[in-house]
């Protein structure tokens, strides 16, 4: 396998949704940069304005698609596109061109998107559909924004990033499914750019800056192991919160701007307001990090600065133990030591330097860190849902590259400062550094770096897309299956009883409108109380998958007087309940 040759394949196969989706970022980020501009004059440089950009784009485009939907839904489709269009170009009419001024470092972001771009479309070489049982649920309610269906959504949320893909699928004429495998990547490859800003300005380094964006592309497992989840609002909610995080540090940060305007305050609260619409975590997530900004805040006022943070650092060491010997919490720790190993020995080699040079930085990014950890370990009653926690653990799983990768940036930062007052150092020792540093990056994107969907995640494969076309076509509108499901558990105080399914049979109902009905516990097809709970239940087919956790072929053909088999592939089986009495 090779990761360039499959990533320009896929490129080409998604040509037309990427170059939307560029037209949507790139509209978005040109407004957002003039808002820069305007609000922060020569405090932030070219380069800098084109990092928060590159995460910034989110709030126009969340407005482009609420404008659209609102315009379509009261009349028409015709008046939504128009009424779109118009908004776009005199938006554009008060933006100038010739503001714009692409430094080196600027082509240097640029070049490092495409390239994150490229290898990131990989992934989509052996993606037959979007991973894991969420994304057939929000493929669903796509769909159901685009047409509605007679019934209503028995479950809805994550609204922001259904209300995006609707849209941006409605008005360009794609696929739902092109939008989700596309746009997930694409998302992957833009986002890590955002990071460039923080580092740069408070490290006044480029080379820290870029070292961080490289490290949060292609040093972590996460975010792009999300994509092996379906969790797409997820991601694009972490496109807000980098926004959030940039904005809020230029906001508090002395000496970025030379008045508070109350402009500056909104736009942070709109933002705010658009992730919570996108996933309503996320608002947990930004409470975290205020809680974080006031410790370090406090921390500024005492005079034992070193010991309080030497605490957190023991705090978050004990919640990681705890974390170690909790099953259904290891696998956060085990994602980041199994796949990240050469990266988690860089950040603690770099870690010292961050906190002699940057300790109130580190602090903050240190507590937010174990803020996020300790989520795990609050339950939380919903009327609705059960028991849950504050994070869930593929959320906190998926918040830690954020800390880690612009600690590591100070920290680089941090260790040329130490070596430059410190030892006597030429310029080419500090230029080994740094070679050493990013080649510990680039070693681990080449080696250890996984640009292909995991084995674990994809429940549905070539088989199961023929067998849905054949549901599609041959089964009548009122049949229904049994589907294969499994308890799900992701934190410890979460209810077991929670069933989600394992395999291609997730894709039935939303791909094919046939009802399907998952397994309620792990069931013995061979019995005859089985089968009767089946006939009762007025299921009249069994779907089989290829993935470990699917219904056993052998009970089902051994047992033809209950079973018939009506369409083979070798990972994709349909069976006939008969003999219901």
């Amino acid at each position: 396998m090779n990761p360039w040759l499959d990533g320009v394949g896929m490129l080409g196969y998604y040509s037309r949704t990427v170059l939307y989706l560029l037209l949507i970022v790139v509209w978005g980020m040109l407004i957002v940069y003039r808002f820069l501009e305007k609000r922060f004059g020569g405090h932030l440089n070219s380069t800098e304005r084109l990092s928060l950009a590159m995460s910034g784009w989110i709030v126009p485009a969340m407005l482009w698609a609420g404008l659209y939907a609102g315009g379509t839904f009261l009349f028409g489709k015709a008046i939504g596109v128009t009424l779109s269009i118009l908004v776009m170009l005199i938006s554009l009419a008060f933006f100038s061109f010739k503001s714009i001024h692409v430094s080196s470092t600027s082509i240097a972001l640029i070049l490092l998107f495409v390239i994150s771009l490229v290898l990131k479309f990989a992934f989509l070489k052996h993606a037959t559909l979007p991973s894991y049982f969420d994304s057939a649920e929000h493929y669903r309610i796509i769909r159901y924004f685009i047409e509605p269906a007679d019934d209503t959504l028995s479950s809805y949320y994550h609204t922001g990033f259904h209300i995006l893909g609707a849209a941006f699928v409605s008005f360009f004429d794609l696929s739902v499914l092109d939008f989700m495998l596309a746009g997930g990547q694409f998302l992957l490859a833009i986002l890590p750019l955002s990071l460039f800003l923080i580092v740069r300005h408070e490290t006044d380094s480029i080379a820290a800056g870029l070292f961080a964006a490289v490290l949060a592309g292609f040093g972590w497992h996460m975010p792009a192991h999300l994509m092996n989840w379906g969790k797409y609002p997820a991601l694009l909610s972490l496109v807000c919160i980098s926004f959030v995080l940039n904005f809020a540090y230029l906001l508090y940060r002395k000496g970025s701007f030379k008045h508070q305007n109350s402009g500056n305050h909104l736009l942070l609260a709109a933002v705010v307001l658009v992730s919570a619409f996108i996933h309503t975590r996320s608002l947990i997530v930004y409470m975290m990090l205020a809680a974080a900004y006031l410790l370090t805040a406090w921390r500024t006022r005492i005079a034992l600065k070193n010991q309080s943070l030497l605490f957190v650092l023991f705090v978050l060491l004990l919640e990681l133990i705890v974390l170690q010997n909790d099953a259904a919490l290891r696998t956060l720790l085990d994602g980041y030591i199994n796949k990240d190993g050469w990266t988690l020995i860089l950040l603690i080699a770099l870690t010292p330097f961050a906190m002699k040079e940057f300790p109130n930085l580190t602090f903050f990014l240190l507590a937010s860190l174990s803020f996020f950890v300790a989520g795990l370990f609050v339950p939380v009653h919903l009327p609705t849902a059960g028991v849950l926690t504050l994070l869930d653990r593929p959320y906190v799983q998926m918040l830690a590259y954020l800390p880690l990768s612009i600690l590591s940036g100070l920290g680089l930062a941090g260790l040329i400062r130490f070596m430059q007052r410190h030892i006597s150092v030429s310029t080419m020792s500090v230029r080994v550094a740094l070679l050493v540093a990013f080649g510990i990056v680039l070693a681990h994107a080449v080696f250890r770096y996984d640009y292909y969907p995991s084995e674990c995640c994809q429940i549905a494969n070539r088989d199961d897309l023929a067998l849905l076309t054949w549901i599609n076509a041959s089964l009548p509108p009122d049949g229904s299956i049994l589907i294969a499901a499994s308890p799900v558990n992701v934190t410890p105080f979460e209810q077991t009883e929670i069933h989600a399914g394992v395999d291609g049979g997730i894709w039935v109902a939303p791909l094919t409108s046939r009802q399907t009905v998952l397994a309620w516990e792990r069931l013995d097809l061979a019995s005859a109380t089985v089968h009767a709970e089946i006939c009762r239940r007025r299921l009249g087919y069994v779907y089989v998958g290829g993935m470990p956790q699917s219904f056993s072929t052998s009970q089902l053909e051994g047992n033809p007087a209950w079973y018939q088999q009506v369409f083979a592939l070798p990972r994709a089986k349909l069976y006939q309940v008969t003999n219901c009495q």
